[in-house]
């Protein structure tokens, strides 16, 4: 019953998380953010990686049953592999120049900066709280 908490847990994270990602992909052709300054490309797409990123990370340690430390190494593990993925396609495109701008190191740079900071709040909020393993019982101590 426990796995399946972990995987209900998770799915249920990755779903919110992604449903803010078409969210924000849906608002920007609507407003054109992208196409007025580089500056405005920085703001929306490193709010947009941060907030999506760290909700993913500590949703997935809100969902899950204790300890929840390890929910939150899944989520950052299972995160860098999508990243990895994605550097691999961005390499591996046949329109791929032999150059990488300024937006490449903003999208990643954003993920990277989201996964810590849902990480760290999740580590703030459930620390006293199920983060790391129950403490064992002293073995000459009954439980009733």
């Amino acid at each position: 019953m426990k796995i399946f908490k972990w995987i209900i847990g998770f799915l249920f994270a990755f779903l919110i998380s992604f449903g803010l990602i078409m969210g924000f992909v849906y608002l920007d052709p609507v407003n054109n953010f992208v196409n007025h300054n580089i500056t405005y490309y920085c703001i929306y797409h490193l709010f947009t990686m941060i907030t999506c990123f760290s909700i993913f990370a500590f949703l997935s340690c809100y969902f899950v049953p204790a300890p929840k430390k390890y929910a939150g190494l899944v989520a950052v593990s299972l995160s860098f592999l999508f990243i990895v993925f994605a550097l691999y396609v961005d390499f591996t495109d046949k329109y791929f120049q032999g150059y990488v701008d300024i937006k490449f190191f903003i999208n990643y740079i954003g993920m990277m900066a989201g996964l810590s900071i849902g990480f760290y709040i999740s580590y703030e909020k459930f620390k006293n709280r199920g983060w790391g393993a129950p403490k064992n019982l002293a073995k000459n101590k009954e439980v009733y």
